[in-house]
């Protein structure tokens, strides 16, 4: 997938955030497209502020 796009779909997948509490970061990640859950996390944390884990903990 293409960087660009990936971005948009990291920052996509932090407005479904019923889906936090019942997937892995790995598997959101997985389900998103992306290769690296460690790249999906940057991203995600680089869009919200938070870590995946740090937004499921406080939601």
């Amino acid at each position: 997938m293409h960087g660009t796009r990936k971005r948009k779909t990291a920052a996509d997948g932090v407005g479904c955030s019923h889906f936090i509490p019942i997937l892995s970061v790995n598997e959101i990640a997985f389900s998103l497209g992306f290769d690296y859950p460690q790249y999906f996390s940057r991203l995600f944390k680089n869009k919200t502020g938070q870590t995946p884990i740090e937004f499921r903990n406080k939601n």
